[in-house]
């Protein structure tokens, strides 16, 4: 800061004093660091040196440049001063502390990042994108992988999965009463194949299904009499009612692990499964005649003791003990 000269103090002086006593007070009162001379505040320290120059305290050059609505060294004057260009803080101008930024509540929004699956919020101070659960983008994020369902991408973000009509993935999906309907695993559509009852006479595999060594279906011999149609399965679900998924290797029920098994009738035998429903009479003494064989003869049809509805044929169901029409 230049020094005042002092010649140029009595000049100040006299011309800005002219005609005031030297100890008129200034209006408004000096701020700290100044006197009152006539009237007028100036530096105060002045004096006068051998060499012309007036002397000044050592923090007069700042207090003069210093602007008057300058934010103090401990405050500060608005609160945009105080902005940290974070969106998830506050902008605070203490009263006598000088600027704080605290975190805005959590929650609160922030930047957009673009991504329609993600939430744009404030977490202690951060602007973050935390991900939005079960939030699509697109119809390929919503694959189910069950091939008997629709899947898509809602408008509200939202995986979509509507079932298809007449789908299948098993043949468990396809029995149909007496019959063994299968599900085409390229097409996962049901189909009847030819000669595709169950139990139906047969002399070698051919006789069966589709027919040929490739065909998944089989002829299930129980005697040298009597024979009759099936097809594999992974479990009793595979199977029309009232018989069962084995391995034949080891006469046992069918294992996750196994890959040669075949429905077989609970009677074992086919000759005795076909002759469900047959008519029958009873006689005077209340016994059964042959003609129902190894079953029993109830309401004038041939049928079979149960503990279970699984255990009578497709469509019947077990009452009082044995298997009636459903």
């Amino acid at each position: 800061m230049p020094r005042l000269s002092l010649l140029a103090l009595p000049l100040a002086v006299l011309a800005a004093g002219c005609g005031r006593s030297p100890s008129e007070p200034c209006e408004p009162a000096c701020r700290a660091g100044f006197e009152c001379y006539y009237g007028i505040c100036l530096p105060s320290g002045l004096d006068a040196g051998t060499d012309g120059d007036i002397a000044q305290p050592e923090d007069a050059a700042d207090r003069l440049e210093t602007p008057p609505d300058a934010p103090d060294d401990t405050g500060c004057a608005d609160s945009t001063l105080c902005d940290d260009d974070n969106p998830c803080t506050f902008d605070r101008c203490e009263p006598g502390g000088g600027c704080s930024n605290p975190p805005v509540p959590d929650d609160t929004g922030c930047a957009d990042d673009g991504d329609p699956c993600s939430r744009d919020v404030c977490l202690a101070g951060i602007c973050t994108h935390p991900a939005v659960e079960d939030c699509c983008r697109a119809r390929e994020e919503c694959d189910d992988g069950d091939p008997c369902t629709a899947d898509d991408c809602g408008p509200d973000r939202l995986c979509r999965h509507e079932g298809i009509p007449d789908c299948c993935t098993r043949d468990a999906d396809c029995l149909w009463e007496d019959h063994l309907w299968e599900c085409d695993p390229a097409s996962h559509t049901c189909y009847d194949p030819p000669r595709g009852e169950f139990c139906a006479s047969c002399m070698t595999r051919r006789d069966c299904g589709d027919g040929g060594e490739l065909s998944d279906d089989w002829c299930v011999r129980y005697a040298w009499d009597d024979a009759g149609c099936s097809k594999d399965c992974r479990d009793d679900a595979d199977c029309p009612g009232a018989s069962y998924c084995r391995n034949l290797e080891r006469e046992s029920p069918c294992t996750p692990t196994d890959v040669a098994c075949i429905c077989v009738s609970r009677l074992d035998s086919c000759a005795a499964y076909n002759t469900y429903g047959d008519p029958c009479l009873i006689d005077d003494n209340c016994r059964s005649c042959r003609a129902c064989g190894r079953l029993v003869c109830r309401n004038l049809r041939c049928t079979w003791p149960c503990d279970g509805s699984e255990e009578c044929p497709l469509g019947a169901v077990c009452v009082d003990g044995v298997c009636a029409p459903g």
